[in-house]
C-alpha cells in the first residue's frame, strides 16, 4: 500500500481535506481516504507533496466535439476564448483551469476541479469508476502545485503532475 499526502485533498464529493493522506493499493484503488486529527505524523509508506491531491481530469475534449462540450457544460462557455491551441490533455485542462481562474476570481478551483473530474465522469456515465476520490475507485491521482495555498487558487506558475 502507498500514501500520497499534501498540504489538501479535494475527494471532490466532500469538503478539502487539509493534510490529507489517500492510500492506494498497487493497482491504483483508493483504499481509504485519511482526515488527520491535528498535526500530519509521518507514516510508512507515505509521500508527502507540496500541493493539493485530487482526482485525475476526464479529457471530455476526446470524447466530444466543442459544440457537444459546451453544451454539457454551458458555464464554461463564456471561458471559450481562454482555451489553450492545444485542449488535448491533462496539462491543456489545467492550463484552461489556470486561464480562468485568472480571468474570473469568483469560480472556485474546487468547483473547477468538480467540473473536469466528477461532472466530466458523470457525462460519460463513468462516475462509479472516475470523478472523486473515494474507496475502491480508480480515478487516478494529480498532484497540483505552485499556487496560491492561502486562496487555494491557481497562478501563472501552477503546475501538474500525474501520480497514478
Amino acid at each position: 500500500m502507498k500514501k500520497f499526502a499534501a498540504h489538501f485533498v479535494f475527494p471532490v464529493n466532500s469538503s478539502p481535506i487539509a493534510k490529507g493522506i489517500v492510500e492506494v493499493d498497487p493497482s491504483g484503488k483508493i483504499i481509504q481516504l485519511i482526515r488527520p486529527k491535528g498535526d500530519l505524523t509521518e507514516m510508512a509508506g507515505m509521500e508527502f507533496h507540496n500541493g493539493i491531491l485530487c482526482p485525475a481530469f476526464v479529457n471530455l475534449f476526446e470524447e466530444f466535439t466543442l459544440l457537444k462540450f459546451f453544451t454539457f457544460f454551458p458555464e464554461l462557455k463564456e471561458y471559450e476564448s481562454l482555451l489553450p491551441h492545444q485542449h488535448n490533455g491533462e496539462r491543456a485542462i489545467l492550463e484552461w483551469m489556470k486561464a480562468i481562474q485568472l480571468k474570473n476570481g469568483k469560480l472556485s478551483l474546487e468547483k473547477l476541479i468538480r467540473l473536469f473530474s466528477y461532472e466530466s465522469a458523470k457525462t460519460i456515465d463513468l462516475q462509479n469508476e472516475l470523478g472523486t476520490l473515494e474507496a475502491g475507485k480508480r480515478p487516478g491521482l494529480l498532484l497540483i502545485y505552485n499556487m496560491d495555498y492561502t486562496n487555494l487558487r491557481l497562478t501563472e506558475n501552477s503546475r501538474l503532475k500525474r501520480l497514478i
